[in-house]
């Protein structure tokens, strides 16, 4: 068991190091940083209770949401990543990666907060949640 464990973990730390999508995603907040958008990146957790079967911990998992927070913290992007709802089995459907209907309430406070800032709290503001 323990050698699987590794070999997920290990698998997941390679694609999470190698993925290209990174590129994507940071060109994407350099264009919006410089036409002054000011975005809110909702980042759906990980289904850490399927992440954990495949070998994955936590701590490695991790480093995916310090990957999401560091580049969107370059960019002054505000992020929600929902990181502390990684194991929460009522915050997403299982194996699905779609938020369940008190998942979508945390969407829905989040949206809230982020559309209905003061005008002080809109200038840098990075969330995490």
């Amino acid at each position: 068991v323990g050698n699987i464990g590794r070999r997920g973990e290990e698998k997941f730390l390679a694609r999470i190091n190698g993925a290209t999508e990174w590129t994507d995603m940071e060109l994407l907040f350099q264009t919006l940083n410089a036409i002054g958008a000011q975005p809110l990146l909702l980042s759906m957790p990980l289904d850490g209770n399927a992440y954990d079967q495949e070998g994955v911990s936590r701590s490695a998992r991790q480093i995916y949401y310090d990957k999401v927070k560091d580049l969107a913290a370059r960019y002054q992007v505000t992020v929600v990543s929902f990181e502390d709802h990684d194991s929460d089995s009522s915050f997403q459907i299982p194996r699905r990666e779609h938020p369940t209907e008190a998942g979508w309430k945390f969407y829905n406070e989040a949206l809230d907060g982020f559309f209905h800032r003061s005008d002080e709290q809109k200038v840098a503001q990075t969330w995490e949640k």
